[in-house]
């Protein structure tokens, strides 16, 4: 995810920055306009509207490591995604140790407790394995409560030869695979580079998912996107084989309801679930961006001022929120967790970053490299995926 998230900003900066950069000239004002008044010599100037009051100081918040959570790792199996459920609970994918570079050699799903133990009540003592999934790179818990695990796989799993490695999504219910979904419980997925990865999922309100693919082959690098539905077959409408090509990345793109809302140069497409484009949610470009609960959007954009990109805020109606400062975004951007009071926490090469409802500077406040933030219970926790670890921060 992260060579391709970069890969997205520095192309939007590059392909924007000279057409969004203001360089209109600032002219100094001139004398005043006719009907306008001057004060004549002697006569008292008009006061100056008063400012208006500050309000209370805003710090930010304090990252303690939580006591009672113990850090999630496997020192002999590779972590590879995590994703809060209800009761914060933890779902969290491993790549079976062995296999070939870059190859594994099967998917090890668990449940963790909201202290990082193993829930043993999930599959097997907690551990569902399979070979359905050689190679896994994404993660999504459906509204059903149901996982979604995405990777790579061999077309048939049960031979000990290359039969040809697909895109695959496999779906988990109550601990056991969904035989139901699918082929044997999981989709195929054809994709045709030579090393192909699944980057991402997003699971719709129907139970459809949204699944992100990269691929390289001889060092060219496709991208592109399947839309699935809920029982596990590719959606026809969305493109040949449920899949459309894209340019870029197309990690970034979030469910709204049914459907699908997806950054990028045209601003946020919006993709119905049965694959027909509908009306833009917002028109400006952005490579990333995530929607607040009250409709709000946040997004990486082209700086207006600067030869890079910003994060900003556009309200619910599409319009850009002049109130909130444009937060400074660089390509080691990872991702943003949303705090309930405006605030928001931002993750990159530094660490973990805040900064208040009015956006503007950012305030270290943790030097942890994270991939991914999750804000829980009710923001007094924040679970960070980094270094192939789960930890959790207590927020005070």
């Amino acid at each position: 995810m992260t060579h391709r998230l970069v890969t997205a900003l520095s192309a939007l900066s590059l392909s924007l920055v000279a057409c969004s950069v203001d360089t209109t000239p600032i002219t100094p004002p001139g004398p005043p306009a006719a009907g306008e008044e001057t004060p004549a010599p002697g006569e008292e100037t008009p006061p100056a509207a008063k400012a208006p009051t500050p309000g209370p100081v805003v710090t930010a918040p304090k990252l303690t490591p939580d006591p009672a959570f113990t850090a999630i790792a496997d020192a002999a199996n590779d972590l590879y995604a995590a994703a809060p459920a209800e009761g914060d609970k933890t779902y969290v994918t491993f790549r079976k140790a062995g296999g070939a570079i870059g190859w594994g050699s099967g998917t090890l799903v668990r449940r963790y407790l909201a202290t990082g133990a193993l829930d043993t009540s999930f599959a097997t003592g907690g551990t569902l394995t399979t070979t359905l999934v050689a190679n896994p790179n994404g993660l999504a818990i459906d509204t059903s409560g149901r996982v979604l695990v995405g990777g790579t796989g061999l077309y048939d799993p049960d031979t000990t030869s290359d039969t040809g490695r697909e895109i695959v999504v496999l779906r988990v219910a109550g601990g056991a695979i969904d035989t139901t979904y699918g082929s044997q419980g999981r989709a195929v997925l054809s994709f045709s580079p030579a090393n192909t990865f699944t980057t991402n999922l997003v699971a719709r309100a129907d139970g459809g998912v949204f699944v992100s693919v990269f691929g390289r082959t001889s060092g060219n690098e496709s991208y592109g996107s399947f839309l699935v539905d809920a029982k596990g077959a590719p959606v026809a409408g969305y493109g040949p084989g449920g899949f459309r090509s894209a340019e870029g990345p197309t990690d970034a793109a979030f469910a709204l309801g049914d459907d699908i809302i997806l950054p990028g140069a045209v601003g946020l497409a919006r993709i119905g679930p049965t694959g027909t484009g509908k009306t833009p949610l917002l028109t400006t470009p952005m490579a990333w961006a995530t929607r607040a609960e009250d409709g709000a959007v946040f997004a990486v954009v082209a700086s207006k001022t600067s030869a890079g990109i910003e994060l900003a805020r556009f309200e619910a109606s599409g319009k850009r929120d002049t109130t909130f400062a444009p937060v400074p975004v660089d390509d080691s951007f990872r991702d943003v967790a949303l705090l309930p009071d405006g605030g928001l926490l931002l993750a990159d090469a530094k660490g973990i970053s805040w900064a208040g409802k009015t956006g503007g500077a950012l305030t270290l406040v943790s030097d942890t490299k994270a991939e991914r933030l999750f804000v829980l219970g009710g923001a007094k926790k924040l679970e960070v995926v980094a270094d192939k670890k789960v930890l959790r921060f207590t927020l005070g």
